[in-house]
């Protein structure tokens, strides 16, 4: 037990797997007092009694996660010494979390990741415990623990899905602005809703996004079209839709440019538009 003048530097010291065995072997002893200061219901303490349980059943010098959750405690014992000036386990519980697993496997993943700062990166990036585990998992089951590489992975895997999908709205409109920076034509974002979404000066091209479609919108289209057209002197008007549109929808749309109400209207699916622009630039070059 500690001392009572609430001596600490025993604790906060590590020489070998033995001082994590003892340390953990003194904090299960005051957990099993009758008169213990800690709760045994806690989900918490469940789970720090079953890791030292195991740790006793394969060994500690056998179990990379005695010295992860050593480590662990003598971190909150540092957090209790700073606040109230020492720290006598008997009496100043620490607190145990109710995902103790989740971070003494986080923390066990983490030193065997190679890569430095990948827990600065998941810390930023993910902050919440559980997808910050599992993204440590799956980073060391595909890319040997190389976090920065499987966060790239996974945001290519992204804007692929973006470019060929465009499953929200957002979806949508960002997959337009990466054709239209990829085709390297300033544009502007336009918020008015009496005009359509993109507005391309170089070309004179209104670009409005359909995400899906009913007959009761038809009245909202034609009449941002016409705006866009009257107010901006469009030369080209495009509509976009998703990819996976139903036919019968997409249909409906691609009627409206076929009645000719207005000259030089297209409706094409998101993955017509980079060969849509393209045609549109060496027309107007």
């Amino acid at each position: 037990m500690p001392p009572a003048n609430g001596e600490t530097s025993s604790h906060l010291a590590r020489n070998n797997w033995r001082d994590d065995r003892d340390l953990l072997e003194e904090i299960t002893s005051v957990i099993d007092r009758i008169d213990t200061p800690y709760d045994r219901l806690n989900q918490g303490v469940r789970c720090f009694r079953e890791w030292v349980k195991n740790f006793r059943s394969h060994g500690y010098d056998q179990c990379p996660e005695a010295t992860v959750l050593a480590t662990w405690v003598r971190e909150r014992v540092a957090d209790v010494t700073r606040r109230e000036g020492s720290c006598d386990l008997t009496t100043s519980p620490i607190s145990f979390p109710v995902d103790l697993d989740a971070v003494v496997r986080q923390r066990r993943n983490e030193s065997k990741d190679p890569q430095p700062n990948s827990d600065a990166i998941l810390q930023k990036l993910i902050p919440d415990l559980k997808l910050g585990i599992f993204a440590l998992e799956r980073a060391q089951s595909i890319f040997n623990g190389k976090v920065a590489e499987y966060l790239e992975f996974l945001i290519k895997k992204d804007q692929e899905f973006i470019q060929n999908h465009g499953e929200r709205i957002s979806d949508l409109l960002g997959a337009c602005r990466q054709q239209l920076d990829k085709s390297k034509l300033l544009f502007s974002i336009n918020y008015s809703p009496n005009q359509a979404d993109f507005w391309i000066p170089e070309i004179n091209l209104g670009i409005e996004v359909v995400f899906d479609w009913d007959s009761s919108k038809e009245f909202e289209l034609t009449r941002v079209l016409g705006d866009t057209a009257y107010r901006l002197e469009a030369r080209f008007l495009v509509a976009v839709t998703p990819n996976d549109m139903p036919n019968h929808q997409f249909q409906a749309i691609k009627k409206i440019e076929k009645d000719g109400a207005f000259e030089n209207l297209s409706v094409i699916r998101l993955n017509a538009l980079e060969d849509y622009l393209e045609d549109i630039i060496a027309r107007t070059r």
